[in-house]
């Protein structure tokens, strides 16, 4: 029973977080609320990602990080991170060649 209700939570999470993802409007991302930035433009897979795990790293949990990429594949990554971590994909736009993510840190939990 304890499975069902972590498949339920993880498949109601994945919902939440694709309709963040296609949803949010570009003037979440512009917007001072990022309390860091990274430009990981230029950066090929998985770079983007990876700065984005260690800038996360540094922030407490409820911050977020706003980080640019030009690597297309930035956003079936972090498509993918945002279902399998703690962390909350606010908003994302792309706008020509460059990607904008901004990352809310989760509060980490122990399973």
């Amino acid at each position: 029973m304890q499975r069902v209700h972590k498949l339920r939570d993880i498949i109601r999470a994945s919902i939440d977080q694709r309709e963040a993802f296609q949803n949010n409007p570009v003037s979440d991302l512009n917007s001072p609320t990022a309390n860091l930035e990274i430009d990981a433009r230029g950066l090929a897979c998985p770079m983007p990602l990876l700065k984005a795990k260690q800038g996360l790293s540094r922030l407490d949990a409820g911050q977020r990080l706003r980080l640019l990429a030009t690597d297309p594949g930035s956003e079936r990554d972090f498509k993918t991170f945002v279902k399998l971590s703690e962390h909350t994909l606010i908003a994302f736009n792309k706008q020509d060649d460059v990607f904008e993510y901004l990352l809310e840190k989760g509060e980490y939990t122990s399973q």
